[in-house]
């Protein structure tokens, strides 16, 4: 942020060119809610009714940027065009959005290639993809321009039903997009987050032709990875759901972790049983994407066994839905679990009447009613079960270490220096011999030792053993005593002299 405005605003709270030019720096700086704010400022009420309404788009409130757009003078006539166009997008409302893009082509006001590029995805949201042909001559637009001209392409093909031609189009945007990205120096993380879209799209198209095995592999790294667009993850979830379902079902954990992706996508705070979306989300999602997400939530709910849960969903479903098919049957499955029988045939034959279903096969479902109820018990127990393993193999936190009470020595006084201890022997470390009180040492052992000086037997020798000096004397010398005989055990069984030997 530019000091400039702020400190002129410090010196005059109210002028109009210093809150203007802090108001755009905001918008520049992506600092929505603080420009907002900005633009609030009474001397700033009659003017600035496009930033006003760009800061509104951008926040989320779509209705409240289409009312200040419609206060736009002819300054900014071209961008207050573009603008509605992609507000009216963000609301789901293809007529309108497509109604503006016209207004912008008529004007010769659609040049640049990103302006083509949303006039295509206009005309696509707006189920006019049959026109998109016609509309990429009049503009001199062809796949080859940009991936995303190509991938715009692919979607009106798959609009019309032309599934084999979309996929091999998504295929050439898919590599033209790696091209053109890897001489961007973008990263291979950076280039699959890129190009998610494209891959969403490939899966979809995998999925409708009953390749579920193939569309996996493609959709397994979108969501183990981390996309930056929440709508596309939210679309990748939701599909992966899908695969993984026709897939193998039966796997050991889909439900659980299938559930709790969808559940993801919710707003903070919001439980399972909520419509409430994440903005980011939210606002970038149409209707029958949105609805969809909840619709497969609620079946998943119901394949598992939490069947609260699905009853709860069903009913908000059917409440925002009115008159839906999928939804109307969903309601009827779940009465015919419950053993209302009248009412899910009812619900059956409402449904019927758009999409061709036939209602008596529900009659199979109630006289199951019963067996349904102990599957049911046995889903819930398998699920209880399968969050058990998950939860003994997931990682445990390792127990901290108690930390023991260090020992110091006896006398230790930590205020004095060394703990009032002294100080430690510099020479510890050194052999014994290299230290210099070795010699002493070596001195006071020898002056202790009595040793004998001389020639061998040059000492003195007890008188008292010198047989030559007792014959001078006239002392005669002790006899030799035999050996001394050995003081030896008696033998066992031995009695006396007179025993046996």
């Amino acid at each position: 942020m530019p000091g400039y405005p702020v400190r002129v605003l410090r010196l005059s709270p109210g002028d109009v060119d210093a809150l203007a030019c802090k108001a755009i720096a905001n918008l520049q700086l992506g600092e929505y809610e603080e420009a907002a704010k900005v633009l609030a400022h009474k001397q700033l009420q009659q003017e600035m009714h496009f930033e006003r309404a760009y800061c509104c788009y951008r926040l989320g409130k779509f209705d409240e940027a289409l009312k200040l757009l419609g206060s736009v003078g002819e300054a900014h006539a071209s961008g207050a065009l573009q603008l509605a166009a992609q507000v009216h997008f963000r609301l789901d409302q293809g007529a309108a959005c497509v109604e503006a893009c016209d207004k912008l082509k008529a004007a010769g006001q659609v040049s640049s290639l990103e302006l083509k590029t949303n006039l295509l995805a206009a005309y696509v949201s707006a189920g006019r993809s049959a026109q998109l042909p016609e509309l990429m001559r009049q503009l001199g637009m062809k796949p080859r321009d940009s991936f995303e001209i190509a991938f715009n392409r692919a979607c009106g093909l798959a609009e019309v039903g032309d599934e084999e031609a979309a996929e091999t189009a998504v295929k050439a945007a898919y590599k033209q997009g790696e091209e053109a990205l890897f001489d961007e120096e973008f990263s291979e993380e950076e280039v699959l987050g890129e190009l998610a879209p494209l891959t969403v799209l490939l899966a979809f198209l995998l999925l409708g032709s009953g390749r579920a095995a193939a569309a996996l592999d493609k959709l397994q790294p979108l969501v183990a990875g981390d996309i930056h667009a929440r709508e596309v993850a939210a679309l990748a979830a939701n599909n992966w759901a899908v695969a993984s379902y026709l897939t193998d079902a039966q796997q050991k954990g889909f439900y659980s972790r299938s559930i709790r992706k969808l559940e993801s996508l919710l707003d903070k705070g919001a439980g399972g049983g909520s419509l409430a979306l994440d903005p980011d989300i939210a606002t970038r999602l149409n209707a029958q994407q949105k609805q969809l997400l909840h619709l497969n939530r609620a079946l998943l709910y119901l394949l598992s066994g939490k069947l609260d849960q699905a009853r709860e969903l069903s009913g908000l479903l059917l409440a925002a839905y009115p008159g839906d098919a999928s939804v109307v049957m969903l309601q009827a499955v779940l009465l015919a679990k419950s053993g209302k029988v009248r009412q899910a045939w009812g619900h059956a034959a409402y449904a019927s009447l758009g999409t061709g279903l036939d209602p008596d096969s529900l009659e199979d479902a109630a006289r199951s009613a019963s067996s349904s109820r102990r599957k049911e018990e046995l889903a819930r127990r398998r699920q209880e079960e399968e969050d058990a393993e998950e939860a003994e193999a997931a990682p445990k936190a390792k127990k901290a270490r108690k930390k023991r009470k260090p020992r110091l020595p006896k006398g230790y006084d930590a205020s004095k220096p060394n703990g009032g201890l002294p100080l430690p022997d510099p020479e510890r470390w050194l052999p014994k011999w290299q230290r210099s009180d070795a010699k002493k040492k070596q001195r006071r052992r020898r002056d202790r030792q009595e040793t004998v000086k001389g020639s061998q037997g040059a000492g003195k020798v007890d008188e008292a053993l010198d047989r030559g000096a007792k014959a001078e004397r006239g002392e005669e010398p002790e006899k030799a005593k035999g050996p001394a005989k050995p003081n030896l055990p008696a033998r066992a069984g031995s009695k006396g002299k007179g025993g046996r030997r």
